[in-house]
Formats: C-alpha cells, structure tokens, sequence
C-alpha cells in the first residue's frame, strides 16, 4: 500500500511541474501512456461486436 502511495504522490508533485515545463513533453507521455489502453478499448469493442454479430 506504502507504493502506491509514494507513487501516487510523486505523479501529485511531478505531474504539475512536467506540464508547466514542458507541455509538449507532457502530452506525448500522455499519448505514449493513454494510446495502449484506447487501443485496448478499441479492440475490446470489436471483439464484444463480433461476438454479439
């Protein structure tokens, strides 16, 4: 539980100051992080409509 705290806490401290540094540096962690579960969520669609088809 200690982890996830201490995790949660720097994202809290690091992800205010990434942003104000660089905002184009943020956005493409956010894309690099964000893209494999929308790909997921896509797939998962697909799969759900081909299974109910």
């Amino acid at each position: 539980m200690g982890d996830v705290l201490s995790v949660a806490l720097l994202a809290v401290v690091f992800v205010p100051l990434l942003m104000l540094a660089t905002p184009r540096l943020f956005l493409a962690l956010l894309l690099v992080v964000a893209a494999p579960f929308w790909l997921l969520s896509r797939l998962g669609e697909a799969t759900i409509g081909r299974w109910l088809a």
